[in-house]
This record gives structure tokens, sequence and C-alpha cells, in this order.
């Protein structure tokens, strides 16, 4: 053979190549402040490159001003994009100091000029915020501006809160090629099927009550929920109250609901099946964490190639974490867990 011929071959051997190699994006949601496991996912990326991280929304912990800033400043080292969101927990305060992070790889993609990127062929696109916020967080996900009005007057009539918001609507915008693009949301589409990822048991409060201080000494589940939330426990569809908090509220006859059933945004949901996007990555329900499943809901295993997969990484502040994988027209997911304590 020729040196010619050798020399052709070699070079249509790496286009090949080329044409089959992976991208890999790093995904940690849900870490609420926990320095120790993010310091500990940023140690697994350092020594397992991937092509781009997304911190995907809940980052803070409640009252530390610094926690966002904290958290984020722990992936400063890695060599590829680190893509960061707002959830349902950050407030402006704490998000805003991002700003003080002078990193060229630390990408706010809160920022309307943020919310696309390209990863080789395909688009990331950043859906940030959410439906549901904790009494301190300060960005809400509506559907539309047309509902702009009514919630700004609600928060700050209300509540005292001016918020920052983010529009389901924009996506019709920013997905251009849906079968190239992968949606990176804190909140997830709501899903029908019963094997869906985001099936999980809730805590619904139908009406608001008050504690009484006789049942403050008979459990010490019920005590440290006084001492952190006061003594008025307000009527929720979806309460951020634990299972087991709920089971010992409903052993002192409280109203507290629990509930199984498909979590996540009937309008995100529609959005996305009227783009056709088949490919997403969320957080935000801790319970549902480390599954995947497609566009229909059907369940998808850790390594399996598939042209649609949801993905949703679990709570990183328990060390769970994942690797969003993109082959050559198909897609697969990896869970990963570090030490988180």
């Amino acid at each position: 053979m020729s040196r010619k011929s050798k020399r052709n071959r070699k070079h249509s051997k790496k286009k090949r190549q080329k044409k089959t190699e992976l991208k890999k994006i790093g995904v940690v949601s849900d870490l609420h402040g926990n320095i120790s496991a993010a310091r500990n996912f940023a140690k697994y990326f350092l020594k397992h490159p991937v092509d781009a991280v997304v911190l995907n929304g809940d980052l803070s912990e409640i009252g530390e001003e610094d926690s966002v800033k904290d958290i984020v400043l722990c992936f400063k080292k890695l060599k590829c994009p680190v893509y960061v969101i707002p959830g349902s927990h950050e407030s402006w305060k704490q998000y805003r100091k991002l700003k003080r992070i002078k990193k060229n790889n630390i990408i706010d993609c809160f920022k309307m000029s943020n919310r696309k990127k390209k990863l080789d062929s395909y688009d990331l696109v950043f859906m940030p915020g959410s439906d549901f916020l904790s009494h301190n967080a300060d960005f809400k996900m509506l559907s539309g501006r047309k509902e702009l009005e009514d919630a700004e007057y609600i928060y700050e009539r209300y509540e005292r809160r001016t918020l920052k918001f983010s529009f389901i609507e924009d996506l019709f915008n920013l997905v251009k090629n849906p079968e190239k693009t992968i949606v990176v949301s804190h909140v997830p589409p709501l899903f029908r099927k019963g094997n869906a990822i985001y099936v999980a048991k809730f805590v619904k409060i139908p009406r608001k009550f008050k504690i009484k201080e006789k049942d403050l000494e008979k459990s010490d589940l019920i005590l440290n929920m006084f001492l952190r939330e006061g003594p008025v426990v307000e009527k929720s569809d979806q309460s951020l109250i634990t299972l087991d908090m709920a089971k010992e509220l409903r052993k002192f006859k409280y109203p507290a609901k629990i509930y199984k059933a498909n979590r996540g945004n009937k309008n995100l949901a529609k959005a996305i099946k009227m783009l056709k996007v088949t490919k997403m990555i969320c957080g935000h329900f801790h319970e549902s964490g480390s599954k995947g499943c497609d566009s229909d809901g059907k369940y998808v295993s850790p390594n399996k190639k598939v042209k649609s997969l949801f993905y949703n990484s679990g709570p990183g502040f328990e060390g769970l974490g994942g690797i969003y994988f993109i082959h050559d027209g198909k897609v697969s997911y990896r869970n990963i867990k570090v030490k988180w304590k």
C-alpha cells in the first residue's frame, strides 16, 4: 500500500472517530448549600473530565447570603464551561453574588444572553427559576408575560417581594432544532404515565392550622418544625414538609395529607410537546432522582442509548449527580455518587 493511501485511510479513520465522539455533560442539582458535596463533585469532574457542567438550581442554603457564590466557586478550576441557573430556593441577594466570580468558565444562564449555548452540534437551552418558591426565593417561572402583572402585584402587595421572572413562552424563540436541543430546567414537565421519573409521594396541607403548645412536649419532630417554621402551618398543595413530618402531624390529628402522583409543570410539558423537544435535564424533586424516562414517561435505564431522554440527577446535597452523554444521534445517562458529609 502506498504512503498516500495509508494517509487517506488514517484521515478517514480520524473523521469517523470525530463523528462518533462522545460529549459529556456533568449534572449537579439541589446542592442546598452543601459545600462538602460541591467540592467532591468538582474533584470528580477534574478526575473524569466532561465537556460542560450544569448546576441546575437550588444551590443555596436558606439564610446564608454567600452560599450560591461559595458553591459555584468549588467548580472554578474546571477547564469546561460551568452553566448556572437558579431554582426554587435562591434569593436575589444570594444569586447576584455570582458577579463577584471573575472566571470565564462560570456562566450565569439566568441572563437572557446566556439562555442558549452551543455544545458541538447541540443547543443547550436554559429555563431558570421555578413555579413553586420557598419563602425567601426570588426567581419565579411563569407561563407567559400575560401573567406578569398579576404575579408582580400579588408578591409585592402580600409578601413585599420584588421577584425576577422567567417565561416558558421564551422557549418558542430559543428552540430552533428540537432534535438537537437539550432543555435544562430546574422544574420538570408534568408526565402522565405512572412510571415516569417524577412519580413520588408528596405532602398536601388542605387548610392553615396552628401547632398546639401541648404537642411540643410530646414530639421532637413537631418541636423542631415549630422552632424552624413557627407556630402556624400554611395551606399548601405541595408542602416542603417531609413525609416523616407529615406522618407525625397526622398522629396528632393535624390536617396533613400524603399523596402519590406525578409532579411537574403542565404548561412546561405542553410547550415541550409542541416544540417536539425530546431531551431534557431537570431536578427539583429529590425523592424522584437518579432516574430517566422518555417523552412518554417510560423508564429509561442507565447507560441505555435512546433518542428521547428526560433526566433527574437527584439531590446533590446527598452526593447524587450524573453525566448526560450525547452520542451520535442518541443520548444516555450515568448516575454518580460522591461523599457529601
